[in-house]
């Protein structure tokens, strides 16, 4: 007669239970090697004048997996970083598995006119590139300027189709004789 050992499915469970267990540890351990590893140390930050590196880092950084280096690379790279004020686009490259290089290249801003409170900057094509609160002291306002129709991120429609010409020639004059405006 065969004895049957009552025991051996539960030593079977165990067993199961254990390797699940390490292979569980095993990738554990390797996260933790791997966010040390990897961990955004170096955030250097070239081009742009609208904003501080600091400032940058704060607005770019957002995520827990953004302190990873390689993650914050790859969301970059795959998604970008979204609408920055007065921001053209942002490029990132990994410099070393510690370190980030972002280059930040600011939008063209020749006017700005005030309507409704706000101030609405417009490029030299006359379209409306950002909208703010407060005035940028090194832009100058356009006043006078009869408009139809404004909307962001649209061409500004006014009675004159030249207007956008004489005006960016005038602010290039101003930046050309480094005058003040007021």
């Amino acid at each position: 007669m065969r004895r049957t050992n009552v025991y051996r499915p539960v030593r079977r469970r165990k067993r199961k239970l254990t390797k699940i267990l390490c292979v569980c540890l095993v990738f554990a351990a390797a996260a933790v090697i791997f966010r040390m590893m990897f961990e955004l140390k170096h955030f250097n930050v070239t081009g742009g004048s609208r904003y501080s590196g600091e400032e940058v880092r704060q607005i770019l950084v957002t995520k827990p997996t953004d302190r990873v280096s390689l993650f914050f690379w790859l969301r970059m790279r795959l998604f970008g970083a979204g609408e920055i004020p007065f921001v053209e686009k942002v490029e990132v490259e990994l410099s070393g598995r510690n370190g980030v290089e972002v280059t930040v290249h600011d939008k063209l801003v020749t006017g700005c006119v005030e309507q409704m409170g706000s101030y609405l900057y417009f490029d030299r094509e006359g379209m409306v590139v950002e909208s703010a609160k407060e005035r940028l002291p090194d832009v100058p306002l356009v006043t006078g300027l009869k408009f139809s129709k404004i909307v962001l991120r649209e061409r500004m429609v006014t009675a004159k189709e030249g207007i956008f010409d004489v005006i960016l020639d005038l602010v290039r004059l101003i930046e050309k004789q480094g005058l003040a405006v007021s």
